[in-house]
């Protein structure tokens, strides 16, 4: 059984070796499987095979993509789920102990609960204007078209792109975010401090402290 274990342990190590070579030589890889393939169709000779094209002595041919990385298999993975499921982000809250930092999936979440759309992509709100799950305007509605007509948590995907788009153009700043969320561009400058913004931004973030807890 040890001598089996080792000679397993052996034999992963060469393979090992050997794919990391092929990976750090992927393109001259395909180039010499590309001359193979045009010698083969003339008949003339080949290149030469390199040692690290050659475990157990036979050149073996990459596919048309690279092998995937760990990273990318567990992203793939993780988009299987829904995008809007992922912890893709992590942005400064100002709160009374301080900054902290919290997810965009939690402030996706807590803006849905905020919106009261209750899951409907289609429910409207303010007289008519406002649409499903994040009760876009429709000056959003036309910058994501597919957003009118989409299932609840393609919705909220598109909600996800729009507020980490507003997240990067206020520096990661949570508050801030959700303010030009709440007022829109044209507004938020005049209305960043008004009573009624002061407490959508606070309803927001007591929805995201209790989906921490």
């Amino acid at each position: 059984m040890e001598r089996l274990t080792l000679n397993l342990t052996e034999a992963t190590k060469r393979w090992t070796e050997w794919a990391t070579h092929y990976w750090e030589h992927w393109d001259e890889a395909n180039l010499i499987i590309a001359a193979q393939k045009e010698a083969q169709r003339t008949g003339g000779p080949g290149p030469e095979i390199p040692n690290w094209m050659k475990p157990g002595g036979d050149a073996t041919a990459p596919t048309t993509a690279p092998p995937p990385t760990p990273y990318e298999k567990q992203m793939t993975e993780q988009h299987k789920i829904g995008r809007h499921l992922i912890n893709i982000g992590s942005y400064t809250k100002a709160t009374a102990r301080g900054l902290e930092q919290v997810t965009l999936q939690a402030i996706v979440h807590a803006v849905v609960k905020q919106e009261g759309a209750g899951g409907d992509p289609t429910r409207r709100g303010d007289s008519g204007r406002a649409l499903g799950i994040g009760q876009f305007w429709p000056a959003l509605q036309k910058k994501y078209p597919e957003y009118v007509g989409a299932s609840a948590t393609r919705q909220t995907e598109i909600l996800g792109d729009y507020l980490s788009e507003l997240l990067t153009k206020r520096g990661g700043n949570v508050e801030d975010a959700l303010s030009e969320f709440h007022l829109g561009a044209t507004n938020y400058a005049r209305d960043r401090f008004s009573p009624a913004n002061v407490a959508y931004v606070n309803s927001v973030e007591k929805k995201m402290q209790m989906a921490s807890r």
